[in-house]
């Protein structure tokens, strides 16, 4: 294999992983100072209240979560260059880079307001001077921040286009040729399943009686998703170093049965 092709391999193998700690490491640390992710259901006096006693670990910590929704867009370029060589696979590299793309905006978005807005409510809405008055209409910014920017754009159309980018991934890999059938095959189903519950968790945003169960798709969804990109990963780095070795054996294998039945 060729120097700057085993390079390249491995650098998407790095960029896999990274995107799995970047959403890992701060989803663990918000759900143990913030109550992640039920706080985003509740009340913003509740909410707000709890944001201000670990402000200086919660700003940070979605920080990360922000760089780890952008790691999305060199992590589909990556992508896109890895499967340029393969006729088939290349044919889903447009769609995977704008959906990349998509993911990565919408969801930065979503988590920026907890960066550079809600501390300014936060502070605003306790300040010693401030009314009742004044403090339900900051209740009333911090619900339609959460509606808008959290719910609609982060997670919505983040979840949507998410989904379909999982799908699009998970059908070029098939594709690509770079692991045993068998091995194709688990990863390509996988990661079809973990595209189509993605893109299902997004009603939950509609409420309903059915919303708590869409909730519960989405953690089972993205804790796969996960792991499969940590799996992609070690297929993409073993691959560095004999990328047609399996499927050649698989080849030799076949021709020699056949040989035999002749």
């Amino acid at each position: 294999m060729p120097t700057s092709s085993r390079t390249q391999s491995r650098t998407l193998a790095l960029f896999l992983i990274l995107e799995a700690i970047l959403v890992t490491v701060p989803f663990f640390i918000l759900q143990s100072v913030f109550e992640f992710p039920d706080i985003l259901r509740q009340p913003a006096d509740y909410a707000l209240k709890l944001f201000v006693q670990h402000e200086s670990v919660i700003v940070p910590t979605y920080y990360f979560f922000l760089l780890s929704a952008l790691t999305a867009i060199p992590l589909s370029v990556a992508l896109v260059r890895f499967f340029a060589s393969s006729n088939e696979a290349s044919k889903g590299n447009s769609a995977l880079l704008s959906l990349g793309t998509a993911t990565a905006v919408f969801q930065a978005i979503g988590f920026s307001r907890w960066v550079f807005t809600i501390p300014m409510i936060a502070h605003a809405y306790f300040a010693p001077n401030t009314s009742e008055s004044s403090k339900q209409a900051l209740a009333l910014m911090y619900d339609t921040l959460n509606r808008y920017l959290g719910m609609t754009v982060g997670e919505h159309l983040g979840f949507l286009s998410m989904g379909v980018w999982t799908i699009v991934l998970a059908w070029q890999f098939g594709k690509a040729g770079i692991a045993s059938v068998r091995v194709s095959r688990i990863l390509v189903w996988t990661g079809y399943a973990t595209g189509v519950l993605t893109v299902l968790s997004a009603g939950e945003h509609f409420g309903g009686g059915s919303a708590p169960l869409f909730a519960v798709l989405n953690i089972i969804a993205n804790t796969v998703w996960i792991f499969w990109l940590v799996a992609l990963a070690v297929v993409v780095w073993r691959s560095a170093s004999s990328p047609s070795a399996l499927r050649q054996a698989e080849r030799q294998g076949v021709a020699s049965v056949l040989a035999n039945r002749l």
